[in-house]
């Protein structure tokens, strides 16, 4: 336990958490329920958010790796796939859970916001967490927690903050293969940008959050590029022309390889593909889900892409792994620079050369081994960059895949030689004469081989075939899976996604005649989605229904840029609808709901405006226009906020 040294201090922590002795004390026996254990999370969440704190991330960042520390949470484990973005972040993360748990991997899916119950946001194999297991998990890090809390660090962390340590917590205690996490807001600075991502992924970027991101596309962009992590592959969807280039920017800045997810239609598989979510715009959702699946299925398992072609895949790269740049302007380790660059340009001509002399890297291995004495002091950007030779290699021939394995080995092993200063010095030392002897020696096997190449050829195969490494990665490819074998599992894991109040019809139970069309769009480009989504569903059932608008929104979003969309559809009834209380974000009064009104006034919006004085007043208003006007159907679109969509599905499912 810590010591209290600032009596001062002792009174105010002692008054905020007066229970936290007594609760250490009763740990040994269950102490909350679910509905204990709900309740005093949502105690946690915060009523406001800085921007400054936005922007900096320096309390969110610091707090989370102080308490990821003190819980003993082994996130550098955790295989996790990354995603940010304004639109469709959390469809593509249903994408790729998906995908990836249809081909055979054990997942966890961390997402927000949740419609109807909290456990919806953490969720093993498409499952959400059992109602007895969150409780658990709540409570031990409660408890644990409880127990680091000091004179820096002596609040419990915030909501989602509690929610991430719990999500990261689970998901390695269940030894997940792939851990989906969706980034909460923005991205640079969010909590969950403690994570170290095995891939990071973009989807559609607009105006969202703009009082704590910023108010241009460029300020928003550099945020939700905060993500990308030096020597880690970043895949983007197709973005404005803007956004685009400052997610290539800073690509370039963290030198993370940046690529623009090709669209379905050019995958091999393309005519077969059926997703289980509607709209046009899913298919771009789709595409990113698909690349990111793909790439870490072949970073991770070490499948061999072939269900797209080089030459796509080559138009579709934004910025290459080059080991020539100059890293003296990039944000790598300052202190002999100069060695650090001359050793990475010599293992990448390693790299490069194994396809002519598959020998070189037993002698690596020789020379490096007799090192590993030095003491241990881990370095991840120097880490990261040898993970990036080892993805580098993967390109080569097949007979490359014992080199990949040892590039790996060393790049796991190599942090016994960093921020050391006499055995780094001399580390760099030995690797620089190793290098000119093996390039030497390499220079001098290809001039040999140019020149004996015809004599010596069924020589030179017999003596290939004899090798140890020719054998080794002969087993090796045997075993190895290509992605047209699995793409099978590609498509089922695309056509049996399921993602509620994201383009989802509901057929409320008893309300024959009541069809709810749910999304909770939040942006002004998602809405106009949205829209165009029920105007066609619409036009396709063509059964002249009476149409109904339950419009709402959480936060300081701009209330006619959401509208403007929505206003040019002949509405019958459009309802400015209040939130349920307890789920309220950012408290409306009445006079807020008025605003809205008049907003969709003089923006000539159509149809009989109601201002509802509850939730459940709502709900009523809607049950008499259907009982008037059955068999009549009535088409309720429900958009503008998750919240307002999990409020109506919670009232149907819990009824």
């Amino acid at each position: 336990m810590f010591k209290i040294t600032n009596p001062k201090f002792y009174l105010n922590f002692t008054k905020q958490n007066f229970f936290v002795s007594n609760l250490i004390k009763r740990k040994a026996s269950k102490y909350f329920t679910f509905e204990q254990a709900k309740e005093k999370l949502f105690s946690l969440q915060s009523k406001t958010m800085r921007k400054e704190e936005i922007l900096s991330g320096h309390n969110s960042l610091k707090e989370m790796e102080y308490f990821i520390k003190a819980l003993k949470i082994p996130l550098k484990k955790l295989p996790v796939i990354h995603v940010a973005g304004t639109k469709g972040k959390g469809s593509t993360c249903a994408f790729v859970e998906s995908i990836l748990r249809n081909c055979g991997l054990k997942t966890g899916l961390f997402t927000s916001p949740h419609l109807i119950d909290v456990t919806e946001r953490i969720m093993i194999n498409g499952k959400n967490i059992s109602k007895e297991n969150f409780a658990d998990l709540f409570e031990f890090l409660y408890f644990k927690i409880a127990e680091n809390l000091n004179q820096e660090y002596n609040q419990f962390p915030s909501f989602f903050r509690f929610l991430s340590l719990m999500a990261f917590h689970y998901f390695a205690q269940e030894n997940v293969d792939a851990a989906i996490i969706e980034v909460g807001i923005g991205g640079k600075s969010d909590c969950t940008n403690v994570v170290h991502p095995k891939i990071c992924g973009i989807s559609t970027l607009g105006f969202d959050h703009m009082s704590l991101l910023g108010n241009t596309l460029q300020e928003i962009s550099k945020q939700k590029a905060g993500i990308f992590k030096f020597g880690v592959s970043a895949i983007t969807s197709p973005q404005k022309p803007v956004a685009l280039q400052t997610l290539i920017s800073t690509s370039k800045e963290v030198f993370a390889p940046l690529s623009l997810a090709p669209s379905l239609s050019f995958y091999s598989f393309s005519n077969h593909i059926h997703l289980g979510l509607f709209g046009e715009h899913q298919k771009i959702n789709a595409s990113l889900a698909v690349a990111l699946s793909k790439q870490f299925l072949i970073e991770n398992y070490g499948v061999i892409d072939d269900l797209i072609s080089d030459e796509v895949h080559q138009n579709h790269v934004l910025t290459n792994f080059s080991f020539e740049r100059n890293l003296e302007n990039s944000n790598q380790p300052k202190n002999k620079s100069r060695n650090f660059i001359n050793y990475l340009n010599r293992v990448y001509k390693f790299a490069q050369n194994q396809n002519q002399n598959p020998n070189s890297f037993e002698y690596l291995d020789q020379n490096l081994n007799s090192n590993q004495n030095l003491n241990e002091n881990e370095n991840e950007n120097f880490i990261n960059y040898l993970d990036q030779i080892y993805k580098f290699s993967q390109n080569q021939n097949q007979i490359q895949i014992q080199n990949q394995l040892k590039i790996k080995k060393h790049s796991e092993n190599f942090i016994q030689f960093l921020n050391q200063d006499e055995n780094f010095t001399k580390f760099l030392n030995q690797v620089d004469k190793f290098a000119q002897i093996q390039i030497q020696k390499q220079d001098e096997e290809d001039k040999k081989k140019n020149k004996n190449e015809n004599e010596n050829e069924n020589e030179n195969e017999i003596l290939i075939e004899n090798s140890t490494l020719y054998q080794i990665s002969n087993q090796i490819k045997n075993e190895i899976k290509f992605l047209s074998q699995i793409w099978p599992y590609f498509l089922k894991g695309l056509s049996s996604t399921f993602w509620p109040g994201r383009c989802q019809i509901y057929q409320p139970k008893n309300k024959e005649n009541q069809l709810y069309f749910l999304d909770g769009a939040h942006t002004p480009e998602s809405i106009e989605i949205a829209m165009d989504w029920f105007r066609n569903q619409t036009f396709k059932m063509n059964s002249k229904p009476i149409n109904i608008l339950l419009f709402s929104f959480t936060g300081d979003r701009n209330k006619e840029d959401l509208m403007k969309n929505l206003v040019d559809f002949q509405f019958d009834h459009v309802f400015f609808s209040p939130l349920k209380e307890y789920k309220k974000v950012s408290v409306f009064t009445s006079d807020m709901y008025h605003s809205m009104a008049n907003s969709w006034d003089k923006l000539n919006g159509k149809g009989k405006v109601h201002i509802p004085n509850s939730f459940s007043d709502l709900l009523k208003e809607i049950d008499q226009i259907g009982s008037n006007s059955f068999p009549q159907k009535i088409h309720i679109f429900v958009t503008g906020s998750l919240h307002l969509i999990g409020d109506i599905l919670s009232e149907f499912e819990t009824n």
